[in-house]
């Protein structure tokens, strides 16, 4: 399974799909909700990882997934609910996500009071945490 990252969509892994057919991998690469061809304009981190679970569970175990960016803390959220895959793969997953927020939300042209809004939403949404659960 390949698994794109925030504002994403399965074409951004579209490079790795020849060699894994080569190397005899059926490969799936879902749109995660709010995302390329999905409906909605936006998902949480545990709504993209509860879509992960569902489409693990109607192709049946996976060997691997392969995970970009802010799919990654979606993969592993996935795999702490159930996921059934043997390996992960964590391509460039953000180091301090609430840094990676306040950066997007710079690009997006957010003010402060805007930044922290979208930050206390994702809270909301369970898709931070108030800790860090890594040393800083």
């Amino acid at each position: 399974m390949l698994v794109h990252g925030w504002d994403g969509e399965a074409a951004d892994l579209k490079a790795f799909v020849p060699g894994l057919l080569n190397a005899g991998y059926r490969v799936i690469a879902p749109h995660l909700p709010g995302h390329g061809f999905s409906e909605g304009a936006l998902a949480s981190i545990p709504a993209c990882a509860d879509a992960l679970v569902v489409v693990q569970r109607h192709f049946g175990k996976l060997h691997a997934a392969a995970a970009h960016s802010i799919g990654c803390p979606m993969t592993v959220l996935a795999a702490s609910k159930g996921l059934a895959v043997e390996t992960l793969a964590l391509l460039a997953a953000p180091a301090r996500y609430v840094d990676y927020v306040r950066k997007f939300a710079e690009q997006a042209g957010l003010d402060s009071r805007q930044t922290e809004l979208t930050i206390a939403a994702l809270k909301s949404m369970g898709s931070m945490s108030n800790r860090c659960p890594c040393p800083r």
